[in-house]
């Protein structure tokens, strides 16, 4: 029987050394994480394999100041890396793909009708910042170019990572991170 998963409120800080979390050898330089995942963090994948490609979002990940942009074609494993990485340093993801239609209060939050009160409803954004986790905007290239300018606002500083078909697993073997993938 495997014990509960905390909440959100609970996750505890913690550190890992980067290399060692990825490739099993030490290297002294620590990126941080959460102690234990909880109901939002990704299931870790044993099979996943970081290709030497993938080093630049890993680094990234040890500072993450500004935004992350990944870029590549289709099925090119863009989501499955952030995913993977927020898995082993036991970050929560609060993704959301992006479409014509999609707006900023999708992102952030809106009020509802909850037992005959109004509730705030929070959105993807604002519960990766309330709580520390990773936002995922994935297919940033489907917003309505009208509806873009906040996600351009995001990206323009950001470090660019392109991502090819190396990316993909192989089956047989308190910022918030902002994360976009195209």
């Amino acid at each position: 029987m495997s014990l509960p998963l905390p909440s959100l409120d609970q996750l505890q800080p913690a550190e890992f050394d980067a290399r060692e979390l990825f490739s099993g050898q030490t290297s002294g330089r620590m990126v941080k994480g959460y102690k234990s995942p909880c109901l939002h963090t990704p299931i870790w994948d044993p099979h996943y394999l970081f290709h030497d490609a993938m080093r630049e979002v890993v680094v990234w990940f040890l500072d993450p100041t500004d935004p992350l942009y990944v870029f590549g074609p289709t099925g090119s494993g863009k989501t499955s890396l952030v995913r993977q990485l927020a898995a082993r340093l036991n970050y929560p993801v609060f993704e959301i793909t992006a479409h014509g239609r999609l707006e900023f209060d999708d992102l952030v939050g809106h009020l509802s009708v909850e037992n005959g009160s109004m509730t705030f409803q929070y959105g993807p954004l604002a519960l990766a910042m309330r709580h520390g986790g990773i936002f995922l905007l994935n297919e940033m290239d489907l917003l309505d170019p009208a509806n873009r300018g906040w996600a351009q606002r995001h990206s323009r500083r950001c470090a660019a990572v392109p991502a090819d078909e190396r990316w993909r697993g192989d089956p047989a073997a308190p910022d918030v991170p902002l994360q976009h993938t195209v």
